[in-house]
């Protein structure tokens, strides 16, 4: 039983006892009329008296239990914050330390890959005469790498899941995240662009506006700058080769073609039946731009090295295709 209860019990005996001992000497006939009333109404009076202290206590005791709960109330609502706030700490940081392990995988796999990654966006990122980059293509090639190429790793997917699954967890703080796939794109994305930078001095630079003779002194220099002995043959007479180049016991003959379209059957064609002329072990048609699927066709038929110029500065020809 409280301490309020308490106290009104005794109110209320309080009470009946003045009550009783105010009857009591009303009933005396020793105790005068008016001494009677005056202790019955005293005794009522009292009891009402402590009736109403009570009451007062009551509400006062009632009013700072309401704040002590209410004070209860904010120290755990603080409490719960606190450890929400430290929960939703610890799970960005387990998904942040998720998605770095994801990304160190990613990078490691693409590590080989990059030179090409590299020459390809160049290629593939193209811009209109009023400067906007067209991106399409590259988007398309750089999806179909992660896709294809990095998110085929078991050990990639099985990061990739774990990242989702702390992902998720944040949910309940209202935080979301980019998914695993588009964060890896775009990771992918900025790697390339940072080793273009180191790659410049490897990958030449090209302009649309070079002539066609132009183009084949550019294909020669890079292959002499990346230690092949090149030569660029004269104009009139050339078989359709158009350059001559030898390294490591390689005899390479290159047909260069500078066109804006896809180049077809007929330069593979040539580069073959001219690469017999110069008694090359190996031949190639090199283009700013793609082959036809004819042409690939018959390059793969003839054993004929289809190649864009930035692949010539790490071109590596060491089995063969026969050009003879």
């Amino acid at each position: 039983m409280s301490i309020n209860s308490q106290k009104q019990i005794v109110g209320m005996g309080c009470i009946t006892v003045f009550v009783i001992l105010g009857a009591l000497g009303f009933a005396i006939d020793s105790v005068p009329l008016p001494l009677a009333r005056f202790i019955i109404v005293f005794c009522i009076g009292m009891g009402i008296y402590l009736l109403i202290k009570n009451a007062c206590l009551n509400e006062k005791a009632a009013e700072n239990q309401r704040l002590k709960n209410a004070e209860a109330a904010e120290r755990q609502r603080q409490k719960d914050a606190e450890v929400a706030v430290e929960k939703k700490k610890n799970l960005q940081e387990l998904s942040q330390n998720a998605l770095n392990a994801y990304r160190e995988k990613a990078d490691e796999l693409a590590a080989p890959h990059l030179k090409t990654l590299c020459k390809k966006k160049k290629r593939l990122v193209t811009s209109d005469d009023y400067g906007v980059l067209n991106t399409e293509r590259w988007d398309a090639e750089i999806e179909y790498f992660c896709d294809r190429v990095l998110r085929n790793d078991p050990e990639l997917l099985s990061l990739e899941e774990s990242v989702i699954k702390h992902q998720t967890a944040l949910v309940e703080f209202d935080v979301f995240l980019e998914d695993p796939r588009t964060a890896l794109i775009k990771f992918i994305d900025a790697v390339v662009d940072i080793r273009l930078e180191s790659y410049a001095s490897e990958i030449a630079e090209y302009s649309d506006d070079i002539t066609p003779v132009d183009y084949e002194h550019f294909c020669a220099d890079i292959l002499n700058n990346c230690g092949w002995q090149a030569t660029v043959t004269k104009l009139s007479g050339d078989q359709g080769i158009d350059i001559v180049a030898e390294k490591d016991n390689i005899k390479l003959a290159i047909q260069c073609k500078k066109y804006s379209k896809p180049v077809g059957n007929k330069a593979v064609q040539e580069a073959y039946s001219g690469a017999a002329f110069y008694e090359a072990t190996a031949c190639a048609v090199v283009a700013p731009i793609e082959f036809t699927p004819a042409a690939i066709e018959l390059a793969n038929t003839l054993g004929v090295h289809l190649l864009h110029h930035d692949d010539l500065a790490d071109l590596s020809i060491t089995s063969n295709k026969s050009c003879e």
